[in-house]
């Protein structure tokens, strides 16, 4: 079984219909997000209309909700979010209570007054907190028209072209496009604004969850039966422990210690034929990082915790990196975690991934991801950060300096195979992040001598579509490579912890197997001319060799034309001695 962190309750992971690139890297979206729910109790002129639906009758309204977001170099829009309750009260008594002149910042510090708010929201959460409510995913818009989605993983997306605006509401319902919160959802909300202090919500929700012990559950009647359990994933309503370990608004630590009974770090969300997809407290904060919170959950129990991971049954756990990496990069204080951390973070990860070279592959391609097209939420330069977070990758899981050549080499293949595989209209077949300059640059400088970039080295490539690869590789060959040495367990080109299923691995070798052979060089050389890769091998790897040859040959006073050799002993010498030993010539 394969074991996925991904947090999908109260979480929508936005990727256009058709995208046939990585969703890991997508923006996520909050449903419910604070804010969304703080425009609600703003919105004093909020219209509530009828809406039928399943044969019960309900009150929605709408509000517009302006974000955007980059997925690679494309951008995203929302434009709007539907509300939907039986009670639309529920609001219009919250904001009495919050925008009470007598409750502000400064006169909340009189004592009278704020035992006053707090016996009033007390009184509120006690009336409302189990009283459903539905936020929809809002409407999202790319360059090529608006589309919905949901927040299954992968997310399921539908362009929205020649459906009339009256419908929207009716097409997110039916294809789940939403989560149900409810009235103590509005609170945790209005906290982790700041807007309800922790002085104030600690003695609230405090006596609240005396009086709901042992666990919070929402209540579902009759008519929000089919609404609450034909979605696959759970709502929030649910899971208020999930809610405050959102960011970046993130809530108090005084407040998340009070849900701490309610913390599953192992909640599974989703159960597919072969993954469950499942969420903790960890995960729940990603794509952001609060280091107070995370050492709180620390102390309870440990990310990456693989208690319920059998490798002996070929289970394979696949962490959240691409949004702890964010996590890492986002702030001052998670970027100073990292480099105090990093080591043990690597460490652990090498221990639950199913192989050290796969491991530094994902976050080696995470990397290049973000330091091209940075962060999806913002448009600030996160690549100082990214180049001294590869570095502290290569270092600590390739100490010996044994991986990273076969992982580079192979790593460069496969982007020149994705990309010769779009310039004839394949392009979903595979998608590889290109290296940036200065990762290419670090690589050659850390393994000069280990590279071996004039060597040519024997590519096995395990497809059912050869005649796609012909067209782009056109000397590709059957393989006469026995299985055995294709995929070594525990040694040799593949380092493995036996985590892979047989069934799987059987499969996979029973495929018809050709080869390729390719030296590193050749790779660099042979690149697009615009890709990264020709820059890098033109101005790094050849000008240094160009440079070595020139230097001979003028100190040596060989002429360019002529007979090269007459006269030019030790030159002569020099030039067949660097024929045989060509990694001489790029130290």
């Amino acid at each position: 079984m394969n074991y996925r962190e991904m947090n999908l309750i109260n979480n929508a992971l936005i990727i256009p219909p058709n995208e046939y690139r990585y969703c890991r890297y997508c923006p996520r979206e909050e449903i419910a997000h604070p804010l969304k729910l703080k425009s609600i109790i703003d919105s004093f002129t909020l219209r509530w209309d009828i809406h039928h639906y399943d044969l019960n009758v309900f009150y929605v309204s709408w509000l517009p909700w302006f974000k955007t977001y980059k997925n690679y170099n494309e951008l995203i829009h929302t434009s709007l979010f539907h509300i939907l309750t039986e009670k639309p009260a529920m609001f219009s008594l919250f904001r009495n209570i919050i925008n009470n002149p007598q409750y502000t910042k400064d006169a909340l510090k009189n004592f009278s007054n704020k035992n006053e708010f707090i016996y009033e929201l007390n009184d509120w959460l006690s009336k409302w907190w189990n009283t459903p409510f539905l936020i929809t995913i809002p409407i999202l818009h790319h360059c090529r028209g608006a589309f919905i989605t949901d927040n299954l993983y992968p997310p399921r997306r539908m362009y929205l072209e020649d459906i009339p605006s009256q419908e929207y509401l009716d097409l997110q319902l039916d294809n789940q496009s939403y989560t149900i919160c409810n009235g103590l959802t509005l609170f945790l909300a209005f906290h982790r604004l700041n807007i309800i202090t922790p002085n104030v919500a600690y003695p609230i929700l405090k006596n609240f969850i005396d009086m709901n012990k042992p666990h919070i559950f929402q209540d579902v009647t009759d008519v929000w039966y089919n609404l609450y359990y034909n979605t696959v994933i759970s709502h929030i309503a649910d899971f208020p422990s999930i809610y405050i370990s959102n960011g970046p608004d993130f809530a108090h630590i005084k407040i998340l210690r009070l849900f701490e009974t309610d913390y599953d770090y192992q909640f599974a969300q989703t159960i597919v034929p072969t993954t469950v997809v499942y969420t903790s407290p960890f995960i729940a904060m990603f794509p952001y990082f609060n280091t107070t919170n995370w050492n709180y959950f620390q102390s309870n129990d440990t990310w990456l915790n693989t208690i319920n991971i059998n490798y002996e049954n070929d289970d394979i756990l696949y962490p959240d990196i691409t949004g702890f990496i964010h996590g890492m990069l986002t702030t001052k204080k998670s970027w100073k975690y990292w480099q105090n951390n990093y080591d043990e973070i690597l460490n652990n990860l090498a221990v639950c991934y199913i192989s050290i070279e796969k491991l530094i592959e994902d976050l080696i391609q995470t990397c290049c991801y973000y330091y091209k097209y940075g962060s999806p939420y913002h448009n600030k330069s996160l690549k100082r950060k990214v180049r001294i977070m590869w570095n502290n990758i290569i270092v600590t899981l390739d100490n010996t300096k044994q991986l990273i050549p076969a992982i580079f080499t192979r790593y460069i293949l496969k982007h020149q195979m994705s990309e010769r595989l779009i310039s004839i209209g394949r392009a979903g077949a595979l998608w590889m992040n290109e290296m940036p300059y200065g990762l290419l640059k670090d690589i050659f400088d850390i393994y000069k001598l280990e590279l071996n970039l004039f060597t040519r080295l024997n590519f096995v490539i395990i497809s059912e579509h050869i005649d796609i690869l012909r067209i782009i590789y056109p000397d590709i060959i059957v393989n006469k490579i026995e299985n055995d040495d294709i995929i070594p367990f525990n040694n040799g080109n593949i380092i493995t912890n036996n985590t892979i299923a047989n069934n799987i691995i059987t499969n996979i070798l029973n495929n018809n197997k050709y080869a390729i052979y390719r030296s590193p060089i050749s790779i660099l050389r042979d690149s697009f001319p615009r890709s990264l890769m020709k820059v890098f091998y033109e101005n790094y790897i050849y000008k240094k060799i160009i440079t070595k040859l020139c230097a001979i040959y003028k100190g040596f006073g060989i002429k360019t034309t002529g007979t090269l050799y007459n006269n030019h002993l030790i030159a002569n010498l020099l030039l067949d001695y660097l024929k045989m030993n060509k990694n001489i010539l790029i130290e």
